[in-house]
């Protein structure tokens, strides 16, 4: 995994709007109105960045045994997206993206595997420039992980991704572990994977020996929201924003 060079930012960004702390089913509910705004053009692409209380989330294709039988209080709840258990917590950057795939440049087809690869790229560009933090992909998984080292060969993971797509049109998105508590992930098997932590920037910023700067999550939305709208562009969307 190599470093990422940050593109130059797009001079118009798509709508962006901060929900707060919010409950994860209520951010569904509303997510799933923008969803069926954009379905029939009454809203153009949006990306909305919240933060959930502490939930357990699930797709469809989840084992049982992902999740603890008790997952220490935490409620959990099966939800319409790819991907199999995380957990959500404050202190994790939360970003849903209801955005139309068909609309790309040069007539280029709505790929669901460059969108994930885009998504990514962004989430690593925001993370060089935010906490001069490297973080690259995993060959063969959808997520951002840390530069594999000789105690972590497969990298830690630092952010999860989960989509869903109807009628082209996308929902769910990211969830980004900037400074969680992290225990909650304990009660789960994170996305199926057994051979890599979950980890958080503040905990590599500590590995490091640096400190992170805790600062409003809204502001730091806004940040990554110009680099994942960057990354995206560079696939060949968002050109009518």
């Amino acid at each position: 995994m190599s470093k990422l060079t940050i593109p130059e930012q797009p001079q118009q960004l798509p709508a962006f709007q901060w929900w707060g702390t919010i409950d994860y089913v209520a951010a569904l509910d509303r997510m799933t109105v923008a969803h069926a705004s954009r379905v029939a053009g009454e809203i153009s692409d949006s990306f909305f960045y919240l933060e959930h209380p502490p939930v357990i989330t699930y797709g469809r294709a989840t084992p049982a045994t992902d999740i603890k039988p008790t997952a220490g209080g935490i409620p959990a709840r099966e939800v319409p997206r790819g991907g199999l258990a995380t957990y959500h917590a404050p202190g994790q950057m939360v970003g849903y993206i209801v955005m139309d795939l068909s609309n790309r440049a040069n007539d280029a087809r709505p790929d669901i595997h460059a969108y994930l690869r885009a998504i990514e790229l962004g989430l690593i560009a925001f993370l060089n420039d935010a906490f001069d933090l490297n973080a690259g992909l995993r060959e063969g998984f959808t997520g951002v992980w840390t530069i594999p080292t000789a105690d972590a060969p497969a990298g830690r993971k630092l952010a999860s991704i989960g989509v869903n797509a109807r009628k082209w049109v996308t929902s769910h998105g990211f969830a980004l572990n900037i400074h969680p508590d992290m225990s909650g992930f304990d009660r789960i098997v994170p996305c199926g994977i057994t051979d890599a932590p979950m980890t958080s920037v503040e905990k590599e910023l500590q590995l490091a020996g640096r400190t992170l700067e805790i600062k409003p999550m809204e502001n730091w939305a806004g940040q990554a929201h110009k680099h994942l709208v960057n990354a995206l562009q560079n696939e060949g969307w968002l050109a009518l924003a």
